[in-house]
């Protein structure tokens, strides 16, 4: 293995953040684009309901895609290395960022 646990596990971490990061990203630039249309509920809840679960193959693809290749080629130790890798490090990541948040909020106001 080329790299270890950690460094994977941080790389699809980061990659998982990135994705969440771009998404909301677009999501709050472009909702002033739809601040005058009125679409029907089953509109809205088919797009929400698509967009949920592309999301969710990004996003399992990120974290899950290499362990899963590992799991097949008989490394179950290594796959679930990697998945606890990357969710340590997704959690460190995001509790990171609530807290320099809360502190630039309290800071700044």
């Amino acid at each position: 293995m080329k790299y270890s646990y950690k460094k994977i596990g941080f790389f699809q971490a980061t990659a998982l953040l990135s994705y969440i990061f771009f998404v909301a990203l677009s999501l709050w630039a472009t909702s002033g684009f739809s601040a005058g249309v009125a679409l029907s509920p089953v509109i809205t809840a088919t797009i929400f309901l698509s967009y949920f679960v592309i999301s969710a193959l990004i996003s399992g693809s990120a974290v899950l895609g290499y362990p899963i290749f590992l799991f097949f080629e008989n490394k179950r130790r290594e796959a679930l290395m990697v998945v606890i890798w990357s969710v340590v490090w997704f959690v460190i990541m995001v509790v990171l960022i609530a807290v320099i948040s809360l502190l630039m909020v309290n800071f700044l106001f």
